[in-house]
C-alpha cells in the first residue's frame, strides 16, 4: 500500500513539472569582433539563438538592459543578423526557453515558477530556491546565472549582494559567431586630399582636460526614501532605544515550514528602501538594510542577506579587512553595522 502511494505521489509530481525545453541564462556569443571577444544576445534574437544551438523556437524569455547585466563597454548581437547594438539601453537575454520540434512550450506553475525544480516564486530555469531567480540552482533572490548564492548576484557562482560576474563568455550557453560585418561606407566622389602636416604633440604632462569619470562625481542625495507600504516597524534612528530584536533565522533550504515555528515578517507588499551601496532607493520589501525577502520553507519572509559580516559598531565594521569594498559599511535595523564579504 505504501509502495502505491509512493508512487501516486511521484506521478503526482512529474506531470505537474513536465516540460521538455532547455532553458538558457546569459547567453553570449563569442568573436573576435566583439569587445573582450564575446557579447550578450539581443532580446529578439531569441529564436534564433535556440536554432544556432539545435532546437526548433524560443519559448519564453527574460529580458534586461546590457548595462546592468554585463556593465559599461560591452555590446549586444542579434543572431540572426550579426548586427551589433552598443547602446547600454539595448535589451538583452538573461534568460532563454529553447523548444524542441514538435514540443509545446513549459507553463508556469501556480507561483509562476517555469521550468523544472524550482521551488518559490517566479523562478525561470531549473533547481532554483527562492524568488525571481533566472538560471540554474540559485538560492535566493533575484539572481540571474547559476549556482549563485545571495541577492541581486548576475553570473555564475556568486556569493553576496548585488555583483556582477565577468566570466560570461566561457559557459554551454555561449555560441560561437563570426566577427560582424563592418558597416558600408557610400563610395567617395574624389579620393580625400592629403592630411595636413602638423606639429608634433607636446609631451604629455598629465594635465589633459578629461571630463570627470563617473567615479569622481559626488553621489546624488537619495536617502530620503518614500514612505514604505511594507506592514513593518520603520526604523527611526532619532527614536528612543529599545531592545534589539532577535536576529533573523538564517535562509535554510531544508526547512520545510510545516514545524508551525513563526517566521519573520511577511514579504507581500513591495516598498522603496535606502540602498547605501548605490545611494538610490531601490524597490524592497524589507525595510532592515541588513534583510531581504526569500523564501523559508512554503513561505517568503524577511530575513538576512547572505554574505553579511555583522558588527556591534560601525568602527568594527569599517577596520574589517575582509569587506568589499572595503570599508562600505550600513546599519541594520538591530542597530548593529554589516557589510559584504569578499568570498576570496
Amino acid at each position: 500500500m505504501l509502495f502505491i502511494c509512493f508512487l501516486l505521489q511521484l506521478y503526482c509530481v512529474s506531470a505537474q513539472t513536465q516540460c521538455n525545453s532547455n532553458f538558457y541564462s546569459i547567453p553570449t556569443a563569442r568573436g573576435a569582433g566583439f569587445p573582450g571577444g564575446w557579447a550578450l544576445i539581443t532580446s529578439n534574437s531569441a529564436t534564433a539563438y535556440c536554432k544556432r544551438k539545435g532546437f526548433s523556437v524560443a519559448g519564453a524569455i527574460r529580458t534586461r538592459a546590457v548595462s546592468s547585466l554585463a556593465g559599461k563597454g560591452k555590446v549586444a548581437v542579434n543572431v540572426a543578423t550579426n548586427k551589433t547594438c552598443t547602446s547600454g539601453l539595448c535589451m538583452a537575454l538573461v534568460g532563454v526557453e529553447c523548444v524542441r520540434a514538435g514540443a509545446k512550450r513549459c507553463t508556469a506553475d501556480s507561483n509562476g515558477n517555469l521550468g523544472r525544480g524550482n521551488i518559490g516564486k517566479d523562478n525561470f530555469g531549473t533547481k532554483n530556491r527562492g524568488r525571481g531567480n533566472i538560471g540554474h540552482e540559485n538560492i535566493g533572490a533575484l539572481c540571474s546565472g547559476s549556482r549563485n548564492r545571495g541577492d541581486s548576484l548576475t553570473g555564475y557562482n556568486l556569493q553576496g549582494y548585488k555583483k556582477i560576474g565577468t566570466s560570461l563568455s566561457s559557459l554551454n550557453s555561449a555560441i560561437l559567431i563570426g566577427k560582424p560585418p563592418a558597416p558600408v561606407l557610400p563610395p567617395l566622389k574624389s579620393p580625400p586630399p592629403p592630411p595636413k602636416r602638423v606639429a608634433p604633440p607636446p609631451p604629455d604632462t598629465g594635465s589633459e582636460d578629461f571630463p570627470p569619470s563617473p567615479d569622481s562625481c559626488p553621489p546624488p542625495d537619495d536617502s530620503t526614501c518614500p514612505p514604505c507600504d511594507c506592514d513593518l516597524d520603520i526604523y527611526d534612528p532619532n527614536a528612543p532605544p529599545s531592545p534589539s530584536p532577535p536576529p533573523a533565522p538564517p535562509f535554510d533550504d531544508t526547512d520545510d515550514g510545516d514545524d508551525g515555528s513563526e517566521l519573520p515578517s511577511s514579504c507581500t507588499n513591495p516598498c522603496f528602501k535606502y540602498d547605501p551601496e548605490n545611494k538610490t532607493c531601490s524597490k524592497s520589501v524589507c525595510d532592515d538594510n541588513c534583510q531581504d525577502c526569500f523564501l523559508s520553507g512554503t513561505q517568503t519572509a524577511c530575513i538576512e542577506i547572505f554574505g553579511l559580516a555583522r558588527f556591534n559598531t560601525e568602527a568594527a565594521c569599517k577596520a574589517n579587512t575582509n569587506c568589499n569594498p572595503p570599508g562600505k559599511c550600513f546599519q541594520c535595523k538591530d542597530k548593529k553595522w554589516a557589510c559584504v564579504e569578499s568570498f576570496k
